[in-house]
């Protein structure tokens, strides 16, 4: 758990989804995501009790265990005892409430709508999941509510109030490594829950927290060779694409092949001088939205409007598309994070 935290330590999921079972033990995990995109767990705890005292001593312990070593962003649950745990711990440290907590809270609070309908759970995670822009996801929301009758619900209306503080579509300057879409294919709790009961003995819930560590440690083994053996095709002799195969693991090269074919269909439809700067306005071909590209001709910085780079740390399509656009033809070393390399335990 040490080395792991050591290597991808920078983002940490508390996970306290606990909550959402009947008669389960308050076992709480710190999680995080490997450089494969695979679920982590840097820590766990069975706790006493749900007290701000309780969680500052927990998060305290864990930092001391980690050699005092402050990751740069924790998502939590929407738990103001917890945040205010975290803010007195971990003052330096951006806290953002995680979007996987508060979609399980919409799910236990809507629970009937799901014996009513096959279809809510899907289009209740692509509102929260799918939408990275602002104006897409509050559009989303608003034909989530009309398509199940909820406008009348206070509840959603007071979670909708502090989107700003949850929804992925905010609060893009800070880096979550992807951890919530993670989260939503690896229920790691839930699939713990029948050993989380209070009448349980805690010792087989350890030893089968122990072969659920295993089973990912050999998924990340698993992966290591794999990505030895077989090295992700080209779409023909793509210089860019050839370079940026060699530091990323095939899952995040997946990610960033996309971006780069997406911006083949994009245009460069404006661009202006700003000191030494330029500017670009990029958007989809035929497509009105636009966004801002600068670039940085002495250092080959690229910066979009959209942050993927500083919220996923992989370049976005835009930016991939004003660096073609500027005839370079190698990605920046500056946007290939090691956390998201081959040598990422190097």
């Amino acid at each position: 758990m040490i080395a792991d935290y050591n290597y991808f330590g920078d983002v940490v999921c508390f996970n306290s989804s606990y909550r959402y079972y009947k008669d389960s033990r308050p076992f709480a995990p710190f999680l995080g995501i490997n450089n494969h995109k695979q679920m982590v767990i840097f820590g766990a705890a069975l706790l006493y009790d749900e007290t701000i005292e309780s969680f500052k001593w927990l998060f305290q312990i864990f930092i001391e265990a980690m050699s005092g070593r402050k990751p740069k962003t924790i998502l939590a649950g929407q738990d103001a005892v917890i945040a205010e745990a975290i803010n007195s711990i971990l003052p330096e440290t951006t806290h953002r409430i995680c979007a996987w907590h508060v979609y399980q809270d919409v799910l236990k609070q809507l629970n009937h709508l799901l014996v009513g309908s096959s279809s809510f759970v899907n289009d209740l995670s692509s509102c929260f999941f799918d939408h990275e822009e602002e104006e897409d996801f509050v559009n989303a929301w608003n034909a989530l509510l009309d398509m199940y009758d909820l406008r009348e619900n206070e509840w959603l209306y007071q979670i909708f109030e502090s989107r700003d503080k949850w929804a992925i579509a905010y609060g893009r300057h800070i880096f979550y490594a992807d951890v919530t879409s993670v989260l939503l294919l690896e229920n790691h709790t839930g699939n713990l829950k029948k050993c989380l009961k209070n009448d349980y003995d805690v010792l087989p819930f350890s030893k089968y927290l122990s072969k659920v560590m295993n089973d990912w440690n050999y998924k990340e083994i698993e992966a290591n060779y794999d990505m030895r053996q077989h090295v992700p095709e080209l779409m023909g002799d793509v210089i860019l694409l050839k370079h940026a195969r060699d530091p990323y693991t095939p899952k995040i090269f997946e990610l960033f092949r996309q971006e780069y074919e997406t911006c083949l269909n994009l245009v460069v439809k404006d661009s202006r001088e700003i000191g030494s700067l330029y500017e670009y306005k990029v958007s989809l071909y035929e497509q009105v939205r636009e966004y801002r590209v600068t670039f940085d001709p002495s250092n080959e910085t690229v910066t979009c409007s959209c942050m993927k780079f500083e919220y996923m740390g992989v370049s976005c399509s835009h930016a991939l598309k004003v660096l073609d656009y500027r005839n370079v033809r190698i990605l920046p070393s500056r946007y290939i994070l090691k956390r998201w390399t081959k040598d990422a335990r190097v």
